[in-house]
């Protein structure tokens, strides 16, 4: 795994649509420390106040390696791997409890388009570690029966499935698990002022060097807008808050002229196919703005819309595409606040 510490800034480019973009450091950038790496197939940047001069990578890495453990897909020996491939109840630590049941309620909240045991699908559709494929309608029917919160239960800490393929996906969420995870552990140190980011899910607390809210800027949703950083939608302004953007211009395949982009709909089993684009949402914690993020994506514009009007803690920003191919916007009145341009 590479490693590197920056002590100076850069501008950070992140692997989804968010980045931050605080550019002019006052002279506190001398007490304000930068790691980044690699993890969970993607890349992680955190910068953090460190008047006390610790470094913190080693402690961030050994956090990292125990989410892989539990929630990787990609990791066979991991424990959701486990889970998917046994017939048997499984024990669950409680670190992993916390998500499988913040995600029911999720789940229910969604009324479904948010859904962890989508695995099968995810993987039959080519978005899972075996690549790209092109399944019959035969075979997502199939599928189906065994996909859904009814396919899965939690007693007395063992995960217990009702049918021996079902499969769980945390890929939605765990990033921004991981976020809320790293920020736990950085709160319990006392430092007030911080900005995590995993695979473009952040939260950012405190200010950044120049003693201002933390700027993060949101990339526009063109298909031809493949290099990170290049095209810039909106510049939000966010303190104690967490942020993620959810799209499907970069993911996806294009397979006999038909594009497949990787936000599977639990209740069809096919990709999501609306007129959203791109969805930023934010909220208290990372985890809810992951999730959420994901869930509108797979609820298009209308339902999307009603889902995020009933709840004030968060703020959204919608970008689809019009009748006639133009960009459109959406943004609740508390999202409209922290835009700066």
């Amino acid at each position: 795994m590479m490693k590197k510490k920056v002590f100076f800034y850069v501008l950070v480019l992140i692997s989804l649509q968010i980045f931050p973009l605080n550019r002019h450091l006052a002279i506190s950038q001398n007490s304000y420390l930068k790691i980044s790496g690699y993890t969970q197939g993607t890349t992680y940047h955190i910068t953090y106040q460190n008047t006390l001069n610790r470094n913190l990578e080693s402690e961030v890495e050994k956090r990292l390696r125990i989410i892989d453990e539990l929630f990787s897909i990609y990791n066979p020996n991991s424990l959701v791997s486990t889970i998917n491939k046994s017939n048997k109840p499984v024990k669950v630590p409680l670190l992993f409890e916390n998500l499988l049941k913040r995600s029911f309620e999720i789940y229910r909240e969604t009324h479904g388009a948010f859904d962890i045991t989508v695995g099968p699908l995810v993987e039959a559709w080519g978005f899972g570690p075996s690549g790209r494929k092109n399944p019959s309608a035969q075979q997502i029917d199939s599928l189906l029966t065994v996909v859904g919160h009814d396919k899965i239960k939690l007693k007395k800490h063992m995960v217990i499935k009702a049918d021996g393929r079902v499969r769980l996906d945390f890929n939605a969420v765990a990033q921004g698990y991981t976020v809320d995870f790293l920020a736990q552990y950085f709160d319990s140190l006392g430092i007030p002022n911080y900005m995590i980011e995993v695979g473009g899910e952040l939260i950012a607390k405190g200010v950044n060097a120049s003693g201002q809210p933390w700027r993060i800027g949101i990339e526009s949703p063109s298909e031809n807008n493949q290099n990170q950083g290049e095209l810039i939608q909106k510049i939000i302004s966010v303190t104690n808050m967490a942020v993620s953007t959810s799209g499907n211009y970069r993911k996806f395949y294009v397979s006999n002229g038909v594009k497949y982009a990787h936000t599977i709909d639990p209740k069809t089993g096919y990709p999501a196919r609306n007129t959203l684009l791109s969805v930023t949402i934010v909220a208290p914690n990372c985890t809810d703005a992951d999730a959420y993020a994901t869930a509108c994506m797979v609820m298009g514009i209308d339902k999307a819309k009603q889902f995020v009007k009933n709840r004030p803690q968060i703020g959204a920003y919608f970008i689809y595409s019009g009748p006639k191919g133009e960009y459109l916007e959406f943004m609740t009145e508390n999202f409209k606040a922290l835009i700066l341009r």
